[in-house]
């Protein structure tokens, strides 16, 4: 509704993009447009902005399971924020808003140029930061996939616009290989599908924990642990010198 176009030799105005019968700003584009702000702000405004008034009005009573509201709100939205940390209740209205404007926001962008990529990597490295900084999941695991997803798609993006700003005059040769580069990010992609399957199986199915466990009690055992075994003479002998210390010290 908002993407429309000049075009040489038509001086009524712009042309919307997805009709070229509709000149815009006028007659029935007016009403449509007029529309789409209305459910742009209930849609991409609106859900997220209950969603976080729903849970701050609840916040006392999602942790709390002494509160007699707890397993009601959990039941009812625990998808929302059981997967983070207590002071991170809001996470997953700042994902659903990095999705947002990821998935929307770039078509507001001229598509296929590469200011588009360019604010989708700024898009993603924000995102990326965010979650090295915060670690805001309760597992370890879920932090490390975060974080190795959005480095993913910041290292994807960021490739994807060196590709497109790379445009040599005629005549000129190209600064790098694109076959190459598209060959790495294909390899970028992988890499990061084996390491979420190595996490999934490693962190989260505890697999890592018991061999770090094994390896901490080998290491015990072979320096006799860490608990040292008093003869039972020693101990009367101290008991009886301490009962003698204190018996000078009375008298």
């Amino acid at each position: 509704m908002f993407k429309c176009k000049s075009i040489d030799g038509i001086d009524d105005g712009q042309l919307l993009m997805e009709d070229y019968t509709q000149t815009c700003a006028s007659g029935e584009h007016v009403t449509y447009q007029l529309l789409g702000i209305v459910f742009l702000c209930v849609y991409v405004i609106g859900i997220p902005f209950g969603m976080f008034l729903i849970l701050w009005r609840n916040k006392k009573h999602l942790h709390d399971e002494a509160s007699p509201k707890h397993h009601l709100i959990k039941n009812a939205l625990g998808g929302m924020y059981t997967q983070y940390e207590p002071k991170y209740w809001w996470f997953e209205i700042f994902l659903l808003i990095n999705k947002t404007m990821m998935c929307g926001g770039l078509v507001m962008f001229r598509p296929g140029t590469s200011i588009q990529v360019l604010v989708a990597t700024l898009i993603m490295l924000v995102h990326l930061l965010v979650v090295k900084d915060l670690k805001p999941y309760e597992s370890d695991g879920e932090d490390y996939s975060s974080f190795l997803s959005s480095f993913t798609l910041t290292l994807t993006t960021l490739g994807g616009f060196a590709l497109m700003t790379d445009n040599p005059k005629p005549g000129e040769a190209k600064s790098f290989d694109s076959d190459a580069l598209a060959y790495v990010l294909v390899g970028i992609s992988i890499a990061c599908i084996v390491s979420q399957i190595a996490i999934t199986i490693l962190i989260d199915c505890g697999i890592w924990a018991r061999i770090t466990n094994k390896k901490r009690s080998s290491s015990g055992d072979s320096y006799g642990g860490t608990t040292k075994v008093v003869p039972a003479s020693e101990v009367q002998r101290k008991i009886e010198t301490n009962a003698q210390n204190a018996w000078s010290t009375d008298q």
